[in-house]
C-alpha cells in the first residue's frame, strides 16, 4: 500500500537477480487516479547501471493510466494501459534482448509493443528489484517525485517472455512456474512498515483464499500451537495466508526443527493441511539461509541438514498421502511446486550449502536424504521415473 508519494516507502527484494536476457513482470495494480506525474511502479538497478529496467506510469484524470517501459535508460513511449478509475488492473511487461522486443499488456490485452528497446545485451547480474520507487543508485537513491502512489500486489517476475496465454494464467492467480524468478511473497521483501497497514480490498483470487481458509478447519491445528509454545516463538504460522518476517539464524533454525520433529514424533493423528503447509513454509525459510548466512561452520550445516532430514521424513510418511493430495492444488508463494514436490525446490539449497561447507565424508546424511525422498515419494504414488532421472542433491 503506497498511500502517498514518499522517498521512504518502498519494498526491496532481498535476493539479487541473475543476468536477464528476457523477462516478464506482472502485477495487480490499483493506481491513484489523482497521481498525474510519472512514477515508477517497479525498478531494477544493476551495479553498472541504475536505470536498467523500469515501468513508469501516470494517470490522466478522467482518462487512462499511461505506462512506459524503460530498459538500459532507453525510454519507450507512454501508451494508454487501463482506465484511471481507481480499480484493480492486471499489468504485464515483456522484454527480450535480441532485437530489443518489448510489449505492454493490461487486463489480458496487448496495449503496446515494438522492437529496438535496449537491444543487444542481457541485463547484467546482481540486479536489485524495488517496488514503488525509481533507483538513482543500486538499491537506493529514492525520491518522492518518482514514487508510486496506489496499491500493488501479486507481483511476479520471470526470466523469459511469457505468451499471452501464460499471462492469462498469471492474471487468474495461477502463474506458470517455468522461469519464475520471484513469486509474490512479502516474506522475501524488505518492506517499509508504513506500507503494511490493515486495509479492506476485494479478493483478487477468492477461490484460492477459500481453499486456504478451509484448510484451517482440518484436524491438526494443535500441532502449530504446541510447536510455537515450546519454541516460545512463532515458528509455524497458523494462517496459511500470513507471511513470516524477520531473519532466522542457523542456530535458531536447528533448534526449532528439533522441537518440530519432537512434536511430530509424538503426534498420533495425521497432520491437517494447514499444519502441513505451515511446516513447508518454515522449511522454505530454512532453505533461504543458504543465500545469506555468513561463513557457516561445517558442524552448523550438518546439524541443520540432519534436523531437516528428520522433519522431512515425518511429513512424507505414508499416512499423510491423503493430506498431500488435499493440498496439491494449493500453490503457496515462493514454493513454485505443488504437493510433495514443493519439498524438492525448497530443500535443495540446503544440500548445495552443505556441499560447499562440508567435506565429502560428511555428506552421508545428504545421500540418505536423497534415498529417503525417492523411497517415500514412490510410496506416495508420485512420478517415480522423474525422481530416478533427476538427482535431488547432485
Amino acid at each position: 500500500m503506497f498511500s502517498e508519494r514518499s522517498a521512504d516507502r518502498a519494498a526491496r527484494l532481498r535476493t539479487p537477480l541473475p543476468a536477464l536476457g528476457a523477462l516478464t513482470a506482472c502485477a495487480h495494480v490499483q493506481w491513484d487516479a489523482t497521481s498525474s506525474d510519472p512514477a515508477a511502479l517497479f525498478s531494477l538497478a544493476v551495479p553498472t547501471l541504475a536505470n536498467a529496467l523500469q515501468l513508469r506510469a501516470f494517470a490522466e484524470p478522467g482518462g487512462a493510466v499511461h505506462a512506459a517501459l524503460v530498459v538500459r535508460g532507453h525510454h519507450a513511449p507512454f501508451r494508454a494501459a487501463f482506465p484511471a478509475d481507481g480499480r484493480w488492473h492486471h499489468v504485464c511487461v515483456t522484454w527480450e534482448h535480441p532485437g530489443g522486443r518489448w510489449a505492454l499488456f493490461a487486463d489480458g490485452r496487448r496495449r503496446a509493443g515494438a522492437r529496438g528497446l535496449g537491444a543487444g545485451h542481457p541485463l547484467p547480474p546482481g540486479g536489485i528489484l524495488v517496488l514503488g520507487q525509481d533507483q538513482d543508485s543500486l538499491g537506493g537513491g529514492f525520491s518522492a517525485r518518482d514514487a508510486f502512489s496506489g496499491n500493488l500486489t501479486d507481483f511476479h517476475l520471470w526470466a523469459r517472455a511469457l505468451s499471452p496465454a501464460h499471462m492469462h494464467r498469471a492474471r487468474a492467480c495461477a502463474p506458470p512456474p517455468g522461469g519464475l524468478l520471484f513469486r509474490w511473497d512479502l516474506g522475501a521483501l524488505d518492506v517499509a512498515p508504513s506500507l503494511l497497514p490493515p486495509v479492506w480490498v476485494r479478493l483478487l483470487c477468492p477461490e484460492k483464499y477459500r481453499r486456504l481458509q478451509d484448510a484451517q478447519s482440518w484436524p491438526g491445528q494443535d500441532v502449530i500451537r504446541r510447536v510455537n509454545a515450546l519454541a516460545n516463538a512463532i515458528v509455524l504460522l497458523p494462517d496459511p495466508l500470513s507471511e513470516a518476517h524477520g531473519d532466522l539464524s542457523l542456530t535458531e533454525a536447528a533448534r526449532f526443527l528439533r522441537i518440530l520433529e519432537g512434536v511430530l514424533a509424538k503426534e498420533a493423528a495425521p497432520l491437517g493441511p494447514a499444519a502441513l503447509l505451515a511446516v513447508l513454509r518454515f522449511l522454505r525459510r530454512v532453505a533461504a539461509l543458504g543465500t545469506w548466512e555468513p561463513e557457516p561452520t561445517t558442524g552448523s550445516w550438518e546439524q541443520l541438514g540432519q534436523a531437516v532430514m528428520s522433519v522431512a521424513s515425518r511429513v512424507l510418511e505414508e499416512p499423510l498421502a491423503g493430506v498431500w493430495l488435499s493440498v496439491s492444488e494449493v500453490r503457496l508463494a515462493g514454493l513454485g511446486a505443488t504437493g510433495a514436490w514443493a519439498l524438492v525446490p525448497t530443500l535443495s539449497p540446503i544440500c548445495v550449502a552443505v556441499g560447499k561447507s562440508a567435506p565429502i565424508s560428511e555428506l552421508h546424511f545428504a545421500i540418505h536424504l536423497e534415498k529417503l525422498f525417492i523411497f517415500l515419494f514412490y510410496k506416495l504414488n508420485f512420478h517415480k521415473q522423474l525422481l530416478l532421472n533427476n538427482s535431488f542433491c547432485n
